[in-house]
């Protein structure tokens, strides 16, 4: 059993009240390698006693209170309490949001500013975000990671054309980027993301902004140059989480060309054939 392991289930027993716990592998090899709690059915018993000699066999191991210690933050904030500072177990970016600003166009933080020519991300820590300065910023949400180091091909209307462009990230770092579309303002933020039924149910679930798309998607047919064809028809349980009104709205028109055409369009795609893009309201 690692170490990380360990540590946060020992800390879980811990910070619980009961005595009985799942006969689960975790706790099976917590009882072999400290010789305490019995087994009773599904369920292993771990006395408060049992529960303080595990506390200080994993201090011995990690030097490291399970009980006091909550080893939060990056490795180095790891590292001042505990000398495993992989403990932490997150990913070495995990928790950065990754950046790339158009035309040239600044990254304000804390500590300074950054730019990002054609080819370069940025990685970002959203606790030294200069958010005054991001807020007067458009800011482009991208879907697939793969197309970050393209960006400055894209062909954006004038008005996002030197939008900071932030990769929508991916496990932890996902949810950074969700604190970023919560706190920026709502005219001023943008979802580019595939043009078929997974990608408008991503963008309309956040409710919030405009939505990037081709300028003239009415062109876009299944026998298209751009088109995966056959993709759509593995997509279809996308179409229930797309938020619709019936209101006769742009994005309703899509969906329902979409699902006419059949149509399955990645980001790259549009990318590669030099494809207009423009902007349109987001359902609110």
């Amino acid at each position: 059993m690692s170490m990380q392991r360990q540590f946060k289930a020992v800390q879980r027993l811990l910070r619980s009240p009961l005595t009985r716990f799942p006969k689960n592998k975790t706790n099976m090899e917590l009882m072999s390698v400290t010789n305490c709690g019995i087994t009773i059915g599904r369920e292993v018993v771990f006395s408060h006693t049992d529960k303080q000699t595990l506390r200080r066999y994993i201090i011995e191991q990690c030097q490291a209170d399970p009980q006091r210690d909550t080893l939060d933050g990056d490795r180095i904030d790891v590292a001042k309490i505990t000398p495993h500072e992989k403990i932490r177990g997150k990913a070495v970016f995990g928790s950065l949001i990754l950046v790339h600003g158009l035309q040239d166009h600044p990254i304000y933080m804390t500590s300074g500013s950054g730019h990002t020519p054609p080819g370069s991300v940025l990685a970002v820590d959203m606790e030294t975000i200069e958010w005054d300065s991001w807020k007067e910023s458009t800011i482009v949400i991208v879907e697939n990671g793969t197309l970050m180091h393209k960006l400055n091909l894209m062909k954006l209307p004038a008005e996002w054309g030197r939008a900071l462009c932030v990769y929508r990230g991916h496990g932890e770092n996902a949810r950074s980027v969700n604190d970023l579309i919560d706190r920026h303002p709502s005219d001023k933020l943008a979802f580019f993301m595939d043009f078929d039924l997974p990608g408008i149910a991503m963008a309309t679930g956040y409710r919030r902004g405009s939505v990037i798309v081709p300028k003239n998607w009415q062109d876009l047919y299944e026998s298209s140059a751009l088109n995966t064809m056959g993709k759509y028809y593995s997509q279809q349980e996308s179409r229930a989480k797309i938020y619709r009104e019936e209101d006769g709205s742009e994005i309703d028109s899509i969906v329902e060309h979409i699902d006419r055409q059949h149509l399955c369009v990645s980001q790259e795609s549009l990318i590669a054939h030099d494809v207009e893009l423009k902007a349109i309201r987001n359902r609110l």
